[in-house]
């Protein structure tokens, strides 16, 4: 399922366009005094209803499955992975402030990894958004763990020129080949002469890189083969579910 981005900034010149545009608001929990119990302000206007402020879980580190699977959540936080743009975050979240973490800068581009807790009742778990903060600034995925373990997760900005892809991929990836069809990407899109197949290298949980396909079409790759670094084949799957 492809997820949408939000908040992408907009462009003004004709021909630049990002993944999607929608602003939200989110939940950003404090961090609670020692031995309190954390309560989430309900997020104010577009919508809110009042209703005072909501119990939750929140803030809280990632789950242990997160963890155990991006060695990116392990490391200790430096004042570079604080999340800049918090009004570009989806609403019906709640984000701690402290696990967001800097993976890559690539082509005049910040990309992040945003960890959140679909709300303060459920028990979904750690969802996994991929920030990027550049020329179209977004937010997007709000894939589980399970499913980034199983497809990644795949994003991409730019203009009708070409994109800059992101893919985020769990420990143990150090090589991911991405194929992408010819023909049409989505209905009404680019028709493209030749299929294109790229192998690039993950870094810190993350691959990066360029791509002459629009940022619709490159968001969602058919196909990918993540390798180790001996080379061993991983995993075949095909992109975003």
């Amino acid at each position: 399922m492809r997820r949408a981005l939000a908040g992408v900034a907009a462009a003004a010149a004709a021909g630049l366009t990002a993944v999607a545009a929608h602003p939200a608001r989110a939940v950003i929990c404090p961090p609670p005094p020692a031995g309190a119990a954390t309560v989430c302000p309900p997020p104010t206007g577009g919508g809110g209803g009042g209703g005072g402020a909501q119990p939750c879980a929140s803030p809280a580190p990632p789950s242990s499955a997160a963890l155990h699977s991006f060695a990116l959540l392990r490391r200790a936080a430096t004042p570079a992975d604080a999340w800049p743009r918090p009004d570009l975050l989806p609403s019906g979240v709640t984000f701690d402030p402290r696990s967001s973490r800097l993976a890559r800068r690539f082509g005049g581009y910040r990309f992040f990894l945003v960890p959140g807790n679909p709300s303060c009742a459920s028990s979904t778990g750690t969802l996994l958004y991929v920030g990027a903060i550049g020329r179209f600034s977004s937010v997007s995925g709000g894939a589980t763990v399970h499913s980034v373990r199983r497809f990644g997760e795949w994003s991409a900005q730019g203009t009708s020129r070409g994109s800059i892809v992101s893919g985020l991929m769990p420990d143990g990836v150090a090589r991911v080949t991405v194929t992408y069809p010819k023909g049409r990407g989505h209905p009404g899109g680019v028709r493209y002469r030749h299929a294109l197949r790229k192998t690039v290298r993950v870094r810190h949980n993350m691959a990066v890189f360029r791509i002459g396909r629009t940022p619709d079409d490159a968001a969602s790759p058919a196909r990918q083969v993540w390798r180790s670094k001996s080379g061993r084949v991983i995993r075949r799957a095909r992109g975003n579910p």
